[in-house]
Order: C-alpha cells, then structure tokens, then sequence
C-alpha cells in the first residue's frame, strides 16, 4: 500500500512547476491542473462562493470558515456561502445541486467522503461552476480517491497527507528513543484512523514508517494494531475510545503504548481508552494531528495529555482557497493541482509561541 501512494504521489509531483498562488497565501506545487473543470473564463462583478464543509462546526473547520471570509474580506467584492453538510452525503449532493440557483460562480468543497465525488463534479461542470476541493482529495470519475488518477482529481488546497505523516513519524521517533526498556514484546502501535478516508491512510502509513526509522532498533519490530475509526461525529473522540477499548481486551500484558492517528480526536479517543484500562500516562506516547484536541489538554494540564501534536492552520487553508477560487474566476488564472499549507510541530511548553488558536 505503501508503494502505491509513493507512486501517486510522484505522479503529482510530475505535473508541473511549483507556483505561487497569492501573496503570502501558502505554495502551489504541482503545477496547473489537467481538470477538464478548470476553465480559463473570466467573470467581473461580485463573486459568490459555496464554501461546503462535511464537519462545519469542528474547531479546524470553524477556523477554515473564517479564513475564508478573511479571503473574500481581502479580495473585496466576494461573498461566501458556509454550507454545513454534517457528515450527509445526501445533503452535500443535493447543496450542489443548488448551487445554480444561488447564483454561485464557484464551489468549495470539502466532502463527507469520496462516494458522491464523480457526481458533485459533474453536476457542477454541467452548470459551468468551477470547483475545487479543501482538505481532502475528491475524484472526478472514481468514488475513490486512492484509485484515482492524480490529472482526475479535482484541484485541492490543503495539507500534504505524506508530509503530515512523515512529521509526526520523526516526532514519535524522537520522543520514542528517550524511552527506557519499551520493547517489541512489551510494546504495541496503535493506529487509529477511519480507513475508508483517502487522506487518513497515508498520514498513518508514514507516521508509522518514519517512528520505525526513526526510533531506533526497539522501534523497528514493534506490532501495530490498526483500528478503524468512525469519524461520523464532529470533532468527537467517542468512536476511537470505543473501538480501541473492546481492542485491548486481548492485550491485558502490555505495558507500554504508542498512539498515532489521522487527526486527534483519533489519537485522544485511544488515549482515553488506555487510561481507563489502568495504563499510566507515562506508559502512554502519543503524537496527535491537527492540535485542536491537543492544544485542551496542555491547557488543562491533563495528566494524560499529548506528548506532541501537529498544529494545522484551518484559517490559512480556508484563505488559501478562496484565494485560488477567486484568481480563477476573476483573472482566469488555471488552478494549481495541490497548493500546500504549512504545519508545525508543539508540545506542551511551545504551542502558544506559535500562534495557533485553542478553542
């Protein structure tokens, strides 16, 4: 599996030149976009944009909406759309749907998942509205975005899933070489992510990768346990702690753990899970992904708080988008295939240095 997101990934890198997007509003790599749905038209006047979110009331997306109204406060005449599908793909289908009727010139969107993809895409195209996606990979001819080749996908602005993975992999590494006596035998991963999310599996896959290059010989052979995750409620760890809880019934002589997800409240429901099952905290490594979770418990002093996290900027995601979305419409510029947004490493003594906003 590894492999075959190493090679699409290269085949993204492929398609072109990096590129900027807007001043100061992140890099664009991969070149322009071979998207059918990336047209050159050049609209004037006011500019409504659909910005769609599958967990709008999650502190990551609450940031990323207000980056985009930020965006569209900068550019001047645009005005933003927020729509809040809660996890629905029905509703997410039948937004777009709508969309023409609005009077939208261009559409955000950042899917429940993959499934309704193929279907948002063509509607959109077929009502000669631009799209793009936020966060997560959207196909415009697969329900799949793991099978999907790299010129099918629409547009994204976001964060790169390999890269993510790769920085908490070095970070658990690190934190893991300062352990004394935790073994292979002694010693399990726990990896936490919703398996059917195209963006989860390569963060966890190289999190995973980079703890075994990184964290020295006792880190290499350690077993993981994979648990799959429903990330149907927003922003909520209950499905992670209830899922690694009935996993752990059948590791009572386990001593020491390693928690990695795709985001964390992957990570916090399985830290909550090992607590109540009597494991102490410093038996307990964990790197979240994303800081929303994290940055509450470092507040809080929680005595089983995260040992590190991987802080993403919403804000800049949701500003780098309307960004792209409004030098298409306006200028006719072609959207880049991926622009990425910078992330950072924290823990406990240096979140706040960072800026990053704790909810």
């Amino acid at each position: 599996m590894m492999s075959q997101f190493s090679q699409r990934l290269r085949k993204a890198a492929a398609l072109g030149a990096t590129a900027a997007v807007a001043a100061g509003c992140g890099a664009a790599s991969s070149g322009s976009s071979n998207n059918p749905n990336a047209s050159a038209a050049k609209h004037s006047g006011r500019i409504k944009v659909m910005f769609l979110q599958k967990q709008g009331s999650q502190d990551y997306f609450v940031d990323e909406m207000n980056g985009a109204k930020q965006a569209a406060a900068a550019l001047g005449n645009v005005t933003i759309t927020p729509v809040d599908v809660n996890m629905d793909n029905n509703a997410t289908v039948n937004a777009v749907k709508s969309a023409k009727a609005q009077g939208v010139n261009g559409i955000i969107i950042v899917p429940p998942d993959g499934s309704t993809g193929p279907q948002d895409w063509r509607t959109a195209k077929t009502s000669n509205i631009p799209m793009i996606s936020a966060d997560d990979e959207v196909c415009t001819n697969n329900p799949n975005p793991d099978s999907c080749k790299p010129a099918d996908l629409l547009p994204r602005v976001g964060f790169d899933a390999q890269q993510m993975g790769t920085e908490v992999g070095q970070e658990a590494g690190t934190l893991f070489k300062q352990k004394t006596g935790w073994t292979a035998a002694n010693t399990r991963i726990l990896e936490e992510w919703q398996f059917s999310t195209s963006v989860c599996t390569p963060r966890v896959t190289y999190a995973d990768k980079l703890l075994r290059q990184t964290g020295g010989p006792n880190a290499a052979n350690i077993p993981a346990i994979k648990v799959d995750t429903d990330n149907s409620q927003s922003g909520d760890p209950q499905s992670a702690q209830s899922k690694t809880q009935s996993t752990l019934n059948a590791y009572h002589n386990i001593q020491h753990w390693v928690v990695l997800g795709c985001n964390d409240q992957n990570v916090a429901g399985a830290v909550t899970a090992l607590s109540n099952a009597g494991v102490k905290p410093s038996n307990i490594l964990s790197v979240g992904l994303g800081g929303d979770v994290a940055c509450k418990g470092w507040t809080a002093n929680a005595p089983n708080a995260m040992d590190a996290a991987l802080l993403l900027n919403g804000s800049k995601v949701g500003y780098d988008a309307v960004s792209a979305m409004v030098k298409h419409i306006r200028n006719g510029a072609k959207f880049p295939q991926l622009v990425t947004v910078a992330v950072s490493m924290a823990n406990k003594s240096n979140w706040k240095a960072t800026g990053f906003v704790c909810h």
